[in-house]
């Protein structure tokens, strides 16, 4: 089946906009893994082609980490499983970064807030709201902790309906 130009620039772009996956620990292996399958489920792309498409989006050592093990990643599916197993942050070491988050001065309180919310993710699932709300309230910079304090006591004093 052809493309019409339109599907080429749009699969085309996509590529080019998907960054290189490096193994920097600051570079999240699970959002490089769905942006691949994002990309294929929209283009309608085979195991083998994402498997090409992440291969040749690797680079530093998590290239030189493929190029020594590639006769063992020959698969999407391998090369899947192993990416996480090997580049994947241990449970513990999110619950640090979790831990320490502190917003910085001149980060917006959206920003924050995301990376709040992807790590409780990380960390469980289903964490309540309220461990949530203090994760929130512990790194947010002083001169806004006062504003929440003061608007969440005057959300308990209201009566729930």
């Amino acid at each position: 089946m052809e493309l019409n130009p339109f599907q080429n620039l749009l699969n085309t772009t996509a590529l080019k906009e998907l960054p290189k996956f490096t193994g920097d620990p600051n570079q999240k292996v699970t959002q490089f893994i769905n942006a691949v399958e994002h990309i294929g489920s929209f283009a309608g792309l085979n195991e083998s082609m994402l498997h090409s498409i992440a291969t040749i989006k690797l680079g530093g050592s998590a290239f030189n980490w493929y190029d020594n093990n590639k006769d063992h990643l020959q698969t999407w599916r391998d090369l899947k499983q192993h990416l996480l197993e090997r580049f994947k942050p241990s449970l513990s070491a999110i619950k640090t970064r979790l831990k320490e988050r502190k917003q910085q001065p001149g980060e917006l309180l959206n920003a924050y807030y995301d990376d709040i919310i992807d790590l409780c993710k990380q960390v469980d699932q289903n964490m309540p709201l309220h461990m949530i709300v203090d994760y929130l309230q512990d790194g947010m910079r002083n001169d806004l902790k006062i504003h929440v304090k003061r608007r969440l006591k005057t959300l308990d004093d209201e009566p729930t309906p």
